[in-house]
């Protein structure tokens, strides 16, 4: 079983490297061009016409709701680059521009006090653990235009009761949800293709989980260690499911939506569940396996 755990630092003193699509990627410095809006002096770099907040883009102790300009040096705010808000512990909202397309990784990272943050539709890519830890954070709305949730983008965040899902998502990283432990009810949209390992791991309260018709795969230990689930439904264009799916879980009934369909590893779905298919008909577990 891999688990990737990290220990960020925060990487005041490198220089900000752009991605490749707006200038946006590896950990960066407060270094680059500064600007004061709103009594914030804002660290930024500029490239294409379009400006990217730095790593540590303002400083630690600010506090209350923060709203990023529109623009800074006379140009469209485009990307909010790694680092840029890391441990910021006592920011309690973030509202970012219309306009803003890429969030790097570990932007919001530890912003404990973080409840709130609104993210514009241009929104497309949002970078491996960009808001993980922030355990205030109760609600978000994914843009309109992301079409996957990265691997431990929201780990960890403990408060989240409440995630609206942007209808052309089609990817849910891994460990993208894991320990969340406060999400009771997940409804995948119908484009959603792939459930990463550990997508839903240890989310403690998590009692209904609606899977879309388009689901193919589902990683290991996706719902593992999710008491309060005591029903799924698989759909049925699965294709694989991978070990320890449901372990730990509180499963209770499984639907199969194609009959057997995929092959569930054994020992991936709780002693004494019931397994049916689409029309209620029992099934033998593991297709007749001794689990």
């Amino acid at each position: 079983m891999k688990r990737r755990i990290h220990f960020a630092v925060r990487p005041c003193l490198s220089v900000l490297a752009l991605a490749v699509a707006l200038g946006v990627a590896s950990p960066g410095g407060a270094r680059g061009a500064r600007e004061t809006v709103d009594g914030i002096a804002w660290v930024y770099e500029t490239d294409g016409g379009k400006a990217v907040l730095s790593a540590c883009t303002v400083p630690r102790a600010t506090e209350g709701p923060v709203t990023v300009p529109e623009k800074l040096g006379g140009v469209r705010v485009a990307g909010v680059g790694d680092y840029a808000f890391h441990d910021c512990s006592r920011i309690t909202e973030i509202t970012l521009p219309p306009g803003v397309e890429s969030i790097g990784e570990h932007a919001f990272q530890d912003c404990t006090a973080l409840v709130r943050v609104g993210l514009p539709d241009s929104v497309g890519h949002i970078g491996y653990y960009a808001f993980a830890g922030c355990s205030s954070l109760e609600s978000v709305a994914l843009p309109r235009k992301l079409r996957m949730v990265g691997n431990y983008v929201f780990f960890g965040c403990t408060a989240l009761q409440d995630v609206e899902w942007p209808a052309g998502l089609e990817k849910i990283g891994d460990s993208a949800f894991s320990h969340c432990v406060a999400l009771g009810k997940v409804r995948l949209p119908p484009r959603v293709a792939r459930l990463g390992n550990f997508a839903f791991f240890h989310c403690s309260t998590l009692r209904e989980a609606a899977l879309s018709a388009g689901v193919e795969i589902v990683g290991e230990n996706a719902f593992a260690d999710c008491p309060a689930l005591e029903a799924i439904e698989l759909p049925a264009g699965l294709r694989k499911v991978g070990a320890a799916v449901f372990a730990r879980s509180g499963l209770r009934r499984l639907v199969l939506r194609g009959g057997k369909g995929a092959v569930i590893p054994r020992g991936a779905v709780p002693e004494g569940c019931e397994w049916v298919d689409g029309e209620g008909k029992a099934l033998e577990p593991y297709g007749g396996d001794a689990p």
